[in-house]
């Protein structure tokens, strides 16, 4: 597999929060294609396991947006990593989304955004274009939010079938959804503001 954005995009992190000193940092924009798959997916891994298996305590304290939760776990700060794209990103965008990530696309995603996310923010804008009827604004596919824990989605239009599945803890706002959207839900919240399809929150 390609890592190769993940790879820059950490390289920036590491550069300007753990090296430099900054209480935030925003990488540079890239363009992304359906070959670019679980973009930000790396990222979240690495980050947790720097900030929970790589520093100590003493160099976790001279971080400016590193906190520590009750059960001793390090997180960043919200907004603290924040991940500007477009274009038309491959599956899996913004999959393990962990906190203090910002992912902002501004374009479509295939199926799987956010998936297993636990917290951070995922922003998908529309890029324009499209028209007002039902199925002429999805800009993300299948599946997205799938076993999601935690964390926000903004979806600027539709999305595919079986929206946030087996969510568990994540916030949404879409403006449609397709078929069998919500199932299996068992805590989040989904606030739909289009159509949908058959068998809406079912289980």
């Amino acid at each position: 597999r390609d890592y190769a954005v993940d790879d820059r995009l950490l390289e920036q992190v590491r550069d300007t929060l753990l090296e430099g000193g900054a209480s935030a940092v925003t990488t540079q924009p890239v363009h992304l294609g359906n070959r670019n798959k679980s973009v930000g997916a790396q990222l979240a891994i690495d980050i947790e396991r720097i900030l929970n298996y790589e520093i100590d305590d003493r160099t976790s304290t001279s971080l400016r947006p590193v906190y520590t939760d009750d059960r001793g776990r390090r997180y960043l700060d919200a907004d603290t990593v924040t991940v500007p794209s477009t274009g038309s990103a491959g599956l899996s965008y913004a999959a393990f989304c962990t906190d203090g990530m910002r992912m902002v696309h501004t374009g479509t995603c295939n199926d799987g955004v956010g998936k297993s996310m636990s917290g951070g923010t995922v922003i998908v804008g529309s890029p324009g274009g499209g028209s007002p009827g039902v199925g002429g604004n999805v800009l993300v596919g299948n599946f997205a939010l799938f076993g999601a824990t935690g964390g926000r989605l903004f979806v600027e239009g539709e999305a595919g079938d079986r929206f946030a599945v087996r969510n568990s803890g994540a916030t949404a706002v879409v403006e449609g959804l397709g078929e069998y959207g919500c199932e299996y839900m068992t805590n989040g919240a989904v606030f739909n503001l289009g159509g949908y399809g058959k068998g809406l929150a079912n289980g």
